[in-house]
């Protein structure tokens, strides 16, 4: 009896390691939406030391020319290892007074629809921080938070020659979401986040001739927390293409490997067997 309950635990065990094998040496790579992935950032591509200040986020997607997002002396973020919610991850760590911006897009302006996907947290109650924006004040598509009226901090706001602001949606902090936002031929703009619309309305239909993340336009604006990736679509979207980049983010990012389930799984069912 003992020898069956030790073999029973031994193909639990090996059961389990091969599952945590199989699950940590999975390759996924963002979908292309048919070709409409314009430019990625992805924390895991920079080959630079823990803790070091990066110079330079590498556009790892070439559809539109190579799009490398910089900055230079005090304005360079820095590379950090964290727990986004699915084990750890290089991400782009800014303090609040930081940035890092592209010059003009290689292949000129991104005329809307576009649609910008990213993964971020905030690490101080977040007011008057951009996310993201375009490089000049004419060429505008961007996700920030900012005050509210009343004075509450954290009110979500989209900006792309109109402002929509959703003043029942407050940024938390601390926490790893997916953000998706569509810069849709002015009335039809939306955010998501988590796969949540929480925007909806007219943003204007200014274009997007460069990028900045971590700040506004203007280097000011600044955002205090972490962005682990950066996907831009040049294009409309339909709702199986957001969902299934929204999805490839979650698992990457979010949702702890099945192999953990699988884990636990196997464990009860050897206790239970022993019983």
């Amino acid at each position: 009896m003992r020898a069956k309950m030790r073999t029973m635990w031994l193909v639990g065990f090996v059961g389990c390691v091969l599952l945590v094998g199989s699950a940590v040496n999975a390759t996924v790579t963002a979908p292309d939406a048919g070709g409409k992935l314009a430019i990625g950032y992805d924390g895991s591509n920079v080959t630079i030391t823990e803790g070091t200040l990066v110079d330079s986020w590498n556009d790892q997607i070439s559809t539109r020319g190579v799009d490398n997002a910089s900055a230079g002396g005090s304005r360079r973020p820095q590379l950090v290892t964290v727990n986004t919610g699915n084990g750890n991850h290089q991400v782009v760590d800014f303090n609040g007074a930081q940035y890092l911006k592209t010059s003009a897009f290689a292949n000129g302006d991104m005329i809307q629809t576009n649609v910008i996907f990213l993964v971020a947290s905030f690490d101080t109650t977040p007011a008057g921080q951009s996310l993201f924006d375009g490089i000049s004040s004419d060429k505008r598509n961007a996700l920030y938070v900012r005050p509210k009226p009343s004075g509450t901090n954290g009110s979500y706001g989209m900006y792309a020659g109109s402002q929509i602001i959703n003043e029942n949606v407050l940024a938390d902090t601390g926490s790893f979401h997916v953000f998706a936002a569509s810069f849709t031929n002015g009335s039809n703009g939306w955010l998501r986040i988590d796969g949540n619309r929480v925007l909806y309305g007219d943003v204007g239909s200014e274009v997007l001739g460069g990028l900045s993340l971590g700040s506004n336009y203007g280097a000011s604006g600044f955002f205090n927390g972490k962005i682990a990736e950066v996907l831009v679509y040049d294009g409309g979207l339909n709702t199986a293409q957001i969902e299934s980049i929204e999805s490839y983010l979650t698992n990457k990012y979010l949702v702890p490997e099945p192999a953990s389930a699988a884990l636990i799984s196997l464990g009860l069912f050897g206790f239970l067997r022993r019983k």
